[in-house]
């Protein structure tokens, strides 16, 4: 077959073709059949045929396509070639006598040959026939199938998400044949208008166990116009109070101004004037605190949360090399925990009086204070939301809740009411347990709430969407007359006022609504679609906001699917809360409520900038970043205040000023601010000479400045020249030359 090859390969045509079609492993096949008869001799090599001749390429092409099969086959080509007067191409079903390709295939073949034989069926698949044109001959051409690489495979992997591009598309026109359907594994049911999804009551009007009498039918047909009660006629966002703030700070202080932080000064310094005298040496961690270091503390708990290291112990957060820099600048770690410790919120002389009459008396102060200042700073939308949020707590606490659905589990119980669309914290009352008389009075204590809370926005036409709760029949029928609000919300299968027909699964097949009517109510029986089906219970909602039975998508009433897009208003909230929280772990639910507090202004703080930022026509920042720079902007002035103290080491000074962005240059004479060295510092001032920059294990100095009299070591002095000042160094704060003083 190596002389055959070499032969062959002399014609130009048939080279082309064996090039194409010869493999390495088809090679050694057809180099083994072609010196073995079908009765395994040796063929003579007079059989052989002279170079360049058509009908060896015959053989050729005809051992490689008919080989394996007894049966002869159709030249697999893309191209055949003419036929010429001298040497015909015999018809692929006559027999052809000497080569052993036209013969019967051994009756035992080696497992090489067998491998061989598949491969070469597969490339007599792979190969195209075209019909042969006598007039216009073409030169021989195989077409072979290409080698798997990743160009393939991408391509293919392209086609195949062409395929399934175009199968949607064809899905999807094909559905626009079954509107009103609805696909339910592989099978398809309507919707909407369909009789087996609206149950039919068989009556005009259902009564319930305790009398309360409902229509069967509604009273308003499909609507063409909005009803009165469902249009709202004021603007949502910003108040006048409260517009073209887009600073961080100055919206922050909308939502706790000085009057919040004097409070807590006040307090605090009561407070730290009890703890001041179990310590003997009164340094400036046990000192009164400020409203400019009140708001320093704020920044840090902020830029904690945002850190997501709320949680970590403080002595972290100031490690010399795994800290922040910020908490340095701001104060010691000693100090935060001293003042952490020592936050007030109220009056503690006239404390037990008023909380005889009101658990949540410690806080209750600044707490009304930020709720109120939270109403006036946003016009709602037109739908609210009110649910419950849990503030992890596991201390002491008469009215701590246990709530097992949420993730904290123990804590202490808010009622919010948020805007639905912009998560805006509008309103919250605490839960302080049973209390005795009971605040609400006749009125059930969902019913107390929704009323307190709604109270700023009463005939207004809002809808209220809540959980089943707060929902009641005569809590509804209440809302809608006396109030002017419209309610949407779950309600329990066990209310008096719901008829037993519509807690029965009895007939309802899965999907399928049930609706009761009285004059602005509207009551519906759903039966959930699951997975699988099947459906085991029915959910029950009210709404004196719709009044005809409209299904929507995939056969679910128009109240289920308002409800669902507005249920998620206070959990979004609670969500962003938990989001960069800044809560510490503590035993005094005082102080969680005030973490509570912070975690709510932030929000709030960055709906408000960013809907300014939009009116402006600027991207407003995102809330990460916001909360970033107001804490930052909270720590900058007790910062600079910080450089003004005699007794701040070199290192501090540098830490502040790179943290801040300060000038590095030294302060002039006549630029040295004031010192209050005898105002704040005055009980911890070292009489015996000492550097004040120095570690309190410094040596005594030598120098004392003439200016401040304060002890100054050589690392600390900055010395001019004799034509500039007598001879001599000066001091770095205050200018001033320093005369030489010998110290015992």
């Amino acid at each position: 077959m190596a002389s055959r090859k070499r032969r062959l390969d002399t014609s130009g045509e048939v080279r082309e073709c064996l090039d194409s079609l010869l493999s390495s492993e088809e090679d050694d096949l057809l180099e083994d059949d072609s010196t073995t008869d079908s009765s395994g001799g040796e063929l003579d090599r007079e059989h052989e045929l002279p170079p360049d001749s058509d009908e060896e390429m015959q053989f050729v092409v005809g051992e490689r396509t008919q080989f394996p099969s007894s049966t002869p086959k159709k030249p697999t080509l893309s191209k055949k070639i003419p036929p010429t007067p001298t040497s015909p191409i015999p018809s692929p079903t006559q027999q052809q006598p000497g080569p052993s390709h036209c013969r019967e295939p051994p009756a035992t073949t080696s497992a090489r040959q067998q491998r061989g034989r598949r491969a070469t069926r597969a490339t007599s698949r792979d190969t195209d026939d075209e019909e042969f044109d006598a007039d216009n001959p073409q030169p021989l051409r195989v077409r072979r199938r290409p080698s798997i690489t990743g160009a393939t495979r991408r391509a293919s992997r392209s086609r195949s998400r062409s395929r399934r591009s175009q199968s949607r598309q064809r899905r999807s026109q094909t559905s626009s044949s079954h509107e009103g359907e609805e696909r339910i594994g592989r099978h398809r049911r309507e919707v909407s208008p369909h009789p087996d999804l609206i149950v039919d009551l068989g009556a005009d009007t259902m009564s319930s166990n305790c009398g309360f009498e409902w229509q069967c039918q509604p009273s308003h047909t499909r609507l063409s116009r909005t009803l009165s009660r469902n249009i709202i006629h004021e603007a949502p966002g910003p108040t006048v109070e409260a517009q073209g703030l887009t600073e961080c700070v100055s919206v922050f202080e909308l939502f706790f101004p000085d009057n919040i932080i004097l409070e807590i000064v006040q307090r605090t310094n009561q407070k730290i004037a009890i703890y001041r005298q179990a310590y003997k040496k009164k340094d400036a961690s046990v000192a009164d605190t400020n409203p400019l270091e009140i708001r320093a503390l704020i920044g840090i708990l902020l830029l904690a949360g945002v850190q997501r290291s709320n949680h970590l112990n403080y002595l972290e957060l100031w490690h010399s090399r795994m800290g922040s820099p910020p908490y340095k600048a701001a104060m010691s770690s000693t100090r935060f925990a001293f003042l952490i410790n020592s936050l007030r919120f109220d009056n503690p002389d006239t404390r037990q009086e008023r909380r005889r009459t009101d658990r949540f008396a410690p806080v209750r102060s600044i707490w009304d204070s930020f709720i109120e200042r939270c109403r006036r700073m946003y016009t709602p939308g037109e739908n609210l939301t009110i649910d419950e949020q849990l503030l992890a707590f596991r201390g002491r606490a008469v009215f701590r809740m246990y709530i097992p659905k949420k993730p904290a589990k123990y804590g202490l119980k808010l009622i919010l009411c948020c805007d639905n669309k912009s998560k805006y914290l509008l309103g919250a009352i605490p839960y302080v347990g049973k209390q005795e008389p009971p605040p609400q009075g006749d009125l059930s204590l969902g019913h107390y709430y929704v009323r307190q809370l709604t109270r700023p926005y009463h005939q207004s036409n809002r809808n209220v969407t809540v959980d089943n709760w707060f929902t009641s029949i005569p809590f509804a029928m209440d809302l809608q007359s006396n109030c002017g609000l419209t309610l949407v919300g779950t309600i329990k299968s066990n209310k008096k006022e719901i008829p037993s027909q519509m807690r029965s699964m009895e007939g309802r097949i899965p999907g399928s609504s049930a609706f009761l009517y009285d004059d602005y109510m509207t009551l519906v029986s759903y039966a959930p679609l699951t997975k699988k089906g099947k459906s085991s219970k029915l959910v029950h909602l009210l709404s004196t906001m719709h009044s005809t039975p409209t299904l929507g998508d995939h056969g679910k009433p128009e109240v289920v699917l308002f409800y669902n897009s507005t249920k998620r208003g206070v959990d979004a909230f609670d969500q962003m809360c938990a989001t960069y929280s800044c809560s510490r772990k503590t035993q005094r639910w005082p102080l969680c409520i005030f973490y509570g507090m912070l975690n709510a202004g932030g929000i709030n703080s960055w709906i408000v900038h960013s809907a300014n930022c939009t009116s402006a026509g600027r991207p407003p920042l995102r809330r990460r970043t916001f909360l970033m720079e107001l804490a930052m902007e909270l720590i900058r002035p007790w910062a600079q205040h910080r450089l003004t103290r005699p007794t701040l080491s070199c290192e501090l000074v540098a830490l502040i000023r790179s943290a801040f962005d300060l000038p590095s240059q030294p302060l002039q004479a006549a630029q040295a601010p004031e010192r209050e060295v005898a105002l704040l510092h005055n009980s911890h001032f070292n009489p015996e000479k000492r550097c004040k920059d120095c570690p309190g294990t410094a040596k005594k100095s030598k120098y004392v400045c003439r200016g401040c009299k304060v002890s100054n070591c050589a690392r600390h002095l900055y010395t001019y020249c004799i034509s500039c000042i007598s001879k001599g160094p000066s001091c770095a704060q205050c200018g001033q030359p320093v005369e030489e003083e010998v110290v015992d």
